[in-house]
């Protein structure tokens, strides 16, 4: 790294007024471009050019905010210039002694166009660089001279920067590109559920509620005659009176075992989630595509904070189906390289990765904006566009045997076509799972409350 020398010879002309570059307030200003596309370099090379807000809402200086202030300094200096030019300035001092003053103007004047001319070569420098790694062939001496102090420290941190995110562990180097890290990834997701305004209304023992009453989990108002092996969580208003039934009014009350009554509990355990995203062309053109891995991330963060018995998967469909893992998220796009929407191949691989976690509640959330327009038939690829009563027979199987093995489906449809509702609606028919209408910018927080509130869609 090229050492810069500690002096310069010229002030600028306008105040320094910015904020060096950090690696953590770097990160949490790339946030929303990593959730969108996962290009570190890209995010990095957009805040290194046009600056971005820290935390505390300060403006951390770009290039271009450089270039901005030396053309500034510049054309004040030529105003300035211009002023001692002008017929008529100074003409009283000009009475008392002209030689000398001649003399020191005509010195003063080459400083000023010295200067200028210095300016206008590291504007012209600075506007050649087109990525951070440029910044090492910028001339130390033209450095020194035209920059402030703050600026050059803000090209030392910009020339170190991407050393300082990977000892920060938020980026890694991948092979042919720069990566997030997993502690990037979590912080990615929890940005995105903190976005949807979530209320953190689950927080407790990271459990579920079911339709019946059971030994663990949160108490209800009721209660009810204790059992060996329940907890004992005693209604103790309920039991003296028990006990005063049972043998009258008077003291001292004794009490027995049969007295006892105590709080009923909701029922809570564990489920699997297959999250089933549409991957066809159409989530991207319609801008669906964004929202999904957006909701992902937050659904990933939410489950791990507060309901950390749970498992999540994740299952991408187009053409085909293709188990994804959180990693693969921010840089994902959507399937450029196959056709159609082969809902029955994602619902047949989630039910396939749910198979293994028998003992938990079990339930696929499909995101989409289009009705199935392609169906997997003796591992061939059947294309139909528009779709036709077979493809949706063949989905509609797939369906039946999700019920079967009591998978729950939750739909959120991303699109109004009533062609889209109609096929749902017999999917739902079918499941008696839940279907959402969902505006995309809407789509994550209903998912994360959906979850949140109604997680088991259990069959049955």
């Amino acid at each position: 790294m090229t050492t810069l020398a500690p002096a310069w010879r010229y002030m600028s002309l306008t105040p320094a007024n910015s904020c060096s570059p950090d690696p953590s307030s770097l990160f949490e200003a790339m946030k929303e471009d990593l959730i969108s596309d996962g290009d570190v370099e890209k995010a990095m090379q957009k805040a290194f050019r046009w600056g971005y807000e820290d935390e505390d809402g300060e403006h951390v200086d770009g290039l271009r905010d450089i270039m901005q202030r030396l053309r500034e300094d510049r054309e004040e200096l030529l105003a300035e210039e211009t002023d001692d030019t002008t017929p008529g300035a100074g003409d009283a001092a000009s009475e008392v002694d002209t030689e000398p003053a001649d003399d020191a103007g005509d010195g003063e004047r080459l400083d000023i166009e010295g200067r200028v001319q210095q300016l206008e070569e590291m504007e012209r420098t600075l506007r050649q660089i087109e990525s951070i790694d440029d910044l090492q062939n910028i001339d130390p001496h033209l450095v020194n001279e035209t920059l402030t102090e703050d600026e050059r420290d803000w090209i030392e941190q910009w020339m170190s920067m991407t050393g300082r995110l990977i000892e920060a562990g938020l980026v890694v180097e991948g092979t042919k590109r720069l990566e997030l890290s997993p502690e990037a990834i979590r912080r990615i997701g929890a940005h995105a559920l903190r976005s949807m305004y979530v209320e953190p209304a689950m927080e407790a023992a990271g459990e579920h509620e079911l339709r019946r009453e059971g030994l663990r989990g949160p108490t209800t108002d009721t209660s009810s005659a204790w059992e060996f092996g329940q907890p004992f969580s005693l209604n103790l208003s309920r039991t003296i009176m028990n006990a005063i039934s049972r043998q009258g009014s008077g003291s001292p009350v004794s009490l027995d075992p049969e007295d006892f009554e105590v709080f009923d509990r909701e029922s809570t355990s564990a489920s699997a989630t297959v999250l089933l995203i549409d991957m066809s062309r159409s989530m991207f053109h319609n801008g669906c595509w964004d929202a999904a891995k957006r909701s992902a991330l937050a659904l990933d963060t939410l489950m791990r904070t507060s309901f950390p018995r749970d498992v999540l998967e994740i299952v991408g469909f187009s053409g085909s189906a293709e188990r994804l893992t959180l990693m693969q998220l921010p840089s994902l796009s959507w399937d450029e390289y196959s056709h159609g929407t082969n809902l029955q191949a994602g619902l047949a691989l989630s039910r396939e990765l749910l198979h293994h976690h028998r003992s938990m509640n079990r339930q696929i959330i499909v995101i989409t904006d289009g009705e199935p327009t392609a169906f997997t038939e003796k591992g061939e690829v059947i294309f139909e566009n528009p779709a036709t009563e077979r493809t949706h027979e063949a989905t509609l199987r797939e369906v039946v045997r999700c019920t079967r093995e009591r998978i729950g489906i939750t739909t959120f449809l991303l699109d109004r076509s009533p062609e889209l509702q109609e096929f749902v609606s017999r999917m739902t028919r079918i499941n008696r799972g839940r279907i959402i209408q969902s505006a995309p910018d809407q789509l994550g927080r209903y998912l994360v409350r959906n979850f949140a509130r109604h997680h088991t869609s259990v069959v049955g």
